[in-house]
């Protein structure tokens, strides 16, 4: 009878861990960085400064959720995406849509893509106006 009782006790412990495991893996799929997302489409309206993006993954698996938005030392804004969460193709929490708002005095965005720092919009010193003229935006993803 101990040995029925210590083989119950051991197999409920694995269990335990495997669910354990299980759902650290779920929770922390959700904070990666993706690196194969891509931007689908977007829009800028100018008179609140403010850029409207749809983003994609290249990847046959997952989804973003989040992004993350940091400046550099000349005012550059760079975006990163983080997973969904829920594993390899989780989409809890997932989302597509993203609204940015740069600062006044931010002149180019970058986007974190394909382990590189891609050019995604700059503002135009002659208009003040955001464009993507030369970044390959459109050409590359065959939007709009």
């Amino acid at each position: 009878m101990k040995t029925g009782k210590r083989l119950l006790g051991i197999i409920i412990w694995i269990a335990a861990l495997i669910i354990l495991g299980l759902c650290a893996w779920i929770i922390i799929s959700g904070f990666r960085i993706r690196t194969d997302v891509s931007v689908l489409d977007y829009s800028v309206m100018e008179r609140e400064n403010t850029i409207s993006i749809r983003v994609g993954v290249t990847g046959s698996a997952g989804h973003v959720r989040a992004y993350r938005a940091v400046y550099d030392e000349e005012d550059n804004l760079e975006i990163s995406f983080y997973s969904a969460f829920g594993g390899t193709n989780g989409s809890i929490g997932a989302k597509d849509y993203f609204m940015i708002w740069p600062d006044e005095n931010c002149t180019r965005i970058f986007i974190t893509a394909e382990e590189q720092r891609k050019l995604l919009f700059y503002k135009d010193p002659d208009t003040g106006k955001w464009s993507d003229k030369g970044t390959g935006v459109r050409e590359d993803q065959n939007s709009l």
